[in-house]
């Protein structure tokens, strides 16, 4: 459905999108979605790069910064300070609530079709990531594209622990809601069901096993139930299950067991997506580099995406309060002299940057942040912390895991951890008062 034009007498709002997104899909073009060796970001966000290597860097400064670990250390010496001075006074704002802000959801087409296309040749997935990430509006999305093409989908909105119930009950219970009159082989038969909030069946080995075991059934059957388990928690895979080869959909496209292409980050064409639906509501233009900005800034989070847009159009509406200046077109020095201020913006962001209490009050979670933080390249191996600490900031997303395809499969630097986000990476050294002589500067790249 197209967005309606605005009223002619409404002053018009746009964002600069065509030659942004040109310019982005010109950088995706003959490149390998696979992470630099030098900054850990997708080689596809490298303007200049050829794809042939992975620490080709290139020739003119790139319009998509991807080397934070160099420039967000050194800051920026002139923040557009007309700007900086006209909102520093500016009081502060409360939480933002990303639920009540007005916008268009982005459908995720692409990705959508990828993983329903999983589910109809037979296989099962696992999507899983921080809550705020579109998991359940991917869910939905799912779910209509397989009603609309005739396919049997049971969708369960939250799914229980199953500790007084097996995970097989449970199943059939909704099952035979939806198709009363039918055997119980019948039931599960073709079946494709799409379970959101599954982190409390995934919570144990124990709780695991069960799932294992029926996607292992359903593997070696040729008509069997396909399942979708959405989860706030990632499972880190353990030998002999299931879990250690089932296809996952994660954070970015470069997650370990991921397929280099589906994410619940929003892609450059979902950023596309998203802009052009919601343009005329934000109140202001972003330049090409201001808007290639954001989306380095935010990684194509949705909900922090969604919040710092709003947030910028606050601050402006709250700058041109008194004089009325008429409808600004932001550059990249302007978006950064807004966000200068990291106490009012993650004061606004709350807890959409780490949901929940672990990122905030676990020591070894703190140690892991510290680890990062002071990592030239902003990524650690499994080396670098204890296991078992690693293993739960990956499981809570609060990092994230990828593998370096081009290393040796036996080097122990092939497997890497690094913050989900430049902006994820700044919270952490904010909130935690983090002091290093590494990881130090503005909010740039």
């Amino acid at each position: 459905m197209q967005t309606p034009e605005p009223m002619p007498q409404e002053p018009k709002a746009r964002l600069l999108v065509g030659s942004i997104f040109e310019s982005l899909r010109d950088l995706t073009q003959n490149m390998p979605n696979i992470p630099c060796k030098q900054c850990g970001h997708p080689l596809v966000l490298h303007d200049g790069h050829d794809g042939s290597s992975t620490s080709t860097k290139p020739d003119s400064p790139p319009h998509i910064k991807t080397e934070p670990h160099i420039e967000i250390r050194q800051g920026l010496s002139t923040p557009s300070n007309e700007l900086v001075g006209s909102i520093s006074g500016s009081p502060s704002l409360p939480p933002g609530d990303a639920d009540e802000l007005p916008a268009e959801l982005c459908h995720r087409e692409s990705t959508v079709r990828k993983i329903v296309q999983k589910l109809m040749e037979g296989e099962s997935v696992l999507i899983w990531g921080m809550k705020g990430t579109g998991k359940t509006t991917l869910a939905n999305c799912m779910y209509e594209i397989l009603i609309s093409e005739n396919w049997k989908v049971i969708l369960i909105p939250s799914m229980p622990d199953a500790t007084k119930k097996k995970v097989e009950e449970i199943l059939l219970e909704h099952a035979r809601d939806k198709f009363s009159g039918s055997t119980n082989e019948d039931l599960l038969k073709d079946l494709i069901f799409i379970i959101d909030e599954a982190q409390d069946s995934l919570k144990t080995s124990r709780l695991r096993s069960a799932w294992s075991n029926l996607i292992k059934a359903s593997q070696s059957s040729d008509a069997g139930p396909r399942f979708c388990i959405i989860s706030d928690q990632g499972v880190v895979p353990e030998s002999n299950t299931v879990f250690a080869d089932l296809p996952e959909v994660s954070h970015l496209p470069t997650h370990a067991s991921g397929d280099g292409q589906s994410s619940l980050f929003f892609t450059i064409a979902d950023f596309e997506e998203y802009f052009q639906r919601n343009r005329g509501l934000f109140g202001f233009e972003l330049d090409q580099e201001a808007a290639c900005h954001v989306y380095w800034l935010t990684a194509g989070h949705p909900t922090i995406l969604k919040l710092i847009m709003h947030y910028i159009k606050i601050r402006i509406n709250q700058a041109d309060a008194e004089n009325l200046t008429p409808m600004r077109t932001l550059s990249r020095p302007d978006v950064m002299a807004i966000m200068h201020n990291e106490d009012k913006l993650f004061s606004y962001l709350g807890g959409n940057v780490y949901p929940g209490e672990l990122a905030r009050v676990s020591k070894p979670v703190v140690q892991v942040f510290k680890k990062l933080l002071d990592s030239p390249e902003e990524k650690i191996g499994w080396s670098a912390a204890p296991k078992s600490a690693i293993e739960k900031c990956f499981s809570s997303g609060l990092i994230i895991y990828e593998i370096d395809e081009n290393m040796d499969e036996n080097d122990p630097g092939r497997d890497f951890f690094r913050f989900p986000s430049p902006l994820h990476a700044k919270w952490a050294q904010w909130y935690h008062k983090i002091e290093t002589g590494v990881y130090a500067g503005e909010l740039s790249p």
